[in-house]
């Protein structure tokens, strides 16, 4: 048994939607009224996860938008803080979505240490649920 494989793989498999996941969170900040959206996304060695990508930028498609930022992170804290740190078109950001939680959770320190206020100024929202 496999776990997050090529939906295609000829293999037994446990699989999450990935797609329909980054859609739905995508979703949700659209429908706040959000459109300024850049991602942290997945590394691009990722096999299963590069439809998380997808389902963003087809979502954002579908409002005629794209994103601001695209950063590929390596699943860890210090790569989401990495991708806010080093890159300056996250000035432009009002919404934030990272392709993992610990992406999400480093992204949050650098933008704490910007003096911005997660909500407030910027919104942040993770994948994988992570508690």
């Amino acid at each position: 048994m496999f776990l997050d494989v090529l939906a295609e793989a000829n293999v037994h498999a446990a699989l999450l939607d990935q797609y329909s996941g980054a859609q739905l969170g995508a979703e949700h900040l659209l429908s706040l009224g959000h459109t300024r959206i850049a991602m942290i996304s997945e590394p691009q060695s990722a096999v299963a996860e590069h439809s998380r990508t997808q389902g963003w930028r087809d979502a954002l498609a579908r409002h005629n938008l794209a994103p601001v930022a695209t950063v590929h992170g390596d699943w860890s804290a210090s790569s989401g803080y990495t991708a806010v740190t080093t890159t300056g078109q996250w000035c432009r950001v009002h919404r934030l979505a990272g392709g993992h939680d610990q992406m999400a959770v480093g992204a949050l320190r650098a933008l704490w240490e910007r003096g911005l206020n997660v909500p407030r100024d910027v919104s942040v929202i993770g994948f994988d649920d992570t508690a």
